[in-house]
């Protein structure tokens, strides 16, 4: 590489960083090499490098166009190359390095200007210059757009998206952690980020790690909450001057988690609000995993909800049962709703379609709509909300005269894996049967039902 550098015209210096720069590597230490090209593309140099060094390459991995990874040689030895423009990118990775001699990191310098900016930064880290403040600011601020990334995507259902958001949230918790022992060398973070801590405190952290399972991430939100406002109160006490007091980030992450604390929770009447009235209906994910957030009684009588359709079958409700507590403070009424039908069927034969296949539920749908004629605001739920649930909506929707259109729109903002198929498949159905009128019809749902809660969802009343 030394070679390359020096004969490549483009190349202005070449830098090594890490163990191998503070002279503490084993055996089977990466090399992390940096070349410094102002004036050229580094894609191009890095590839002219793979081209050079093509006799030695066991394999390339290219996560960026500053930085290819290559494995060296039968012992698969791995190299960071990053070629860089402006040498303050590789500022991190060098205080990072804890390098003692920055003579030590330089292999080729053209201009002098390596060794003169690495001599430059090692003197502010011996003064003290580097502003932490500033660092902590920064991630703070990046720690809670992660945050709420993550709670909205899981309000929404998305569990690879929380995944990807959340741990972004951690890499910011975790930098704040070092941050807050007056370390900024975010490079090496994982191997150090629990040096110093009680173990109490090991343990807590360690248990942050994210998760791909729905029900597991409500606690695990609440955890981050508690551990990032620790870590963000010491540094306060250390930084009085930051512009965030902890109480203010305190409502903002209280205010976000109860934004999105039930899943696919909403008013029907935000899909057409010229023709539903709001405060009549409500969807949502089940509600009973809930109950025991203290803000649980709030929203309820927040939203004027005062009773509950239950769509789960029993093994469901077993798992998240409702306690004494909510059928106390609403009118809860379960109607198992079977997504395993089994003849005779009204609308038969089955489909290819759950959800239209769905409407074979006719108990459930005609007790459904005789709930909903009494005029009581309800929310409606099964497991997720999506199927059982959309299902019903929509009926209830196309009832009250919303257009078909828009209420696909209902249908599909509960997001998870529904597919736009899905809404096409369900409405088609429903137009191949002759039309919503003609379906609840056909169960037996009385049309002073139907007149009924067309007026009480409706602008008719």
């Amino acid at each position: 590489m030394k070679e390359f550098a020096r004969n490549n015209d483009d190349i202005e210096g070449l830098a090594i960083l890490g163990s191998h720069a503070r002279g503490d590597a084993g055996p089977k230490a990466d090399i992390d090499l940096v070349l410094f090209v102002p004036k050229a593309m580094p894609e191009k140099i890095l590839s002219e490098a793979m081209d050079f060094l093509f006799p030695f390459n066991e394999f390339v991995i290219k996560p960026d166009t500053k930085k290819w990874i290559i494995f060296l040689g039968s012992e698969f030895l791995r190299v960071d190359l990053n070629a860089i423009q402006e040498i303050s990118d590789i500022k991190v990775m060098y205080q990072g390095s804890l390098i003692d001699n920055p003579d030590k990191a330089v292999l080729i310098d053209k201009k002098g200007f390596l060794i003169n900016t690495f001599r430059e930064w090692k003197d502010e880290t011996i003064k003290g210059k580097i502003d932490l403040f500033s660092l902590v600011n920064v991630e703070v601020e990046k720690f809670l757009d992660a945050f709420e990334t993550a709670s909205r995507y899981a309000n929404q259902g998305d569990v690879f998206r929380f995944y990807f958001s959340y741990n972004l949230a951690f890499t910011r918790y975790a930098r704040l952690v070092q941050l807050e022992k007056g370390n900024d060398s975010f490079l090496y973070t994982p191997r150090r980020f629990l040096e110093d801590m009680s173990t109490d405190r090991q343990r807590s952290t360690e248990r942050l790690a994210s998760t791909l399972k729905l029900s597991d991430i409500p606690p695990k939100l609440e955890h981050m909450t508690a551990e990032f406002l620790l870590t963000y109160g010491h540094l306060y006490a250390k930084y009085p001057e930051l512009p965030r007091n902890p109480r203010e980030i305190f409502t903002f992450i209280r205010s976000v988690l109860n934004r999105d604390m039930v899943w696919n929770l909403r008013d029907v009447a935000w899909v057409a609000p010229d023709i539903l009235q709001k405060g009549k209906l409500y969807r949502s994910s089940t509600l009973s995993r809930f109950e025991s957030r203290r803000e649980y009684e709030l929203l309820i009588k927040q939203l004027g909800i005062e009773r509950i359709v239950d769509l789960r079958l029993e093994h469901e409700i077993s798992r998240y049962p409702y306690t004494k507590y909510t059928y106390e403070l609403l009118d809860v009424q379960h109607l198992g709703m079977n997504t395993k039908l089994s003849a005779p069927f009204v609308f038969g034969p089955l489909t290819s379609s759950l959800h239209a296949d769905l409407l074979n539920n006719t108990d459930v749908i005609k007790q459904f709509f005789a709930f909903l004629a009494k005029k009581v605001p309800t929310l409606v739920h099964c497991h997720s909300g999506k199927d059982r649930t959309g299902v019903l909506i929509a009926l209830a929707e196309l009832i009250a005269g919303v257009p078909e259109e828009l209420a696909k729109k209902d249908f599909l903002a509960t997001g998870m894996d529904l597919k736009v198929k899905d809404a096409d498949n369900l409405f088609g159905r429903i137009e191949e049967l002759g039309g919503v009128h003609s379906i609840l019809q056909q169960i037996g749902v009385p049309q002073e039902h139907v007149m009924a809660v067309r007026q009480w969802l409706g602008n008719e009343c």
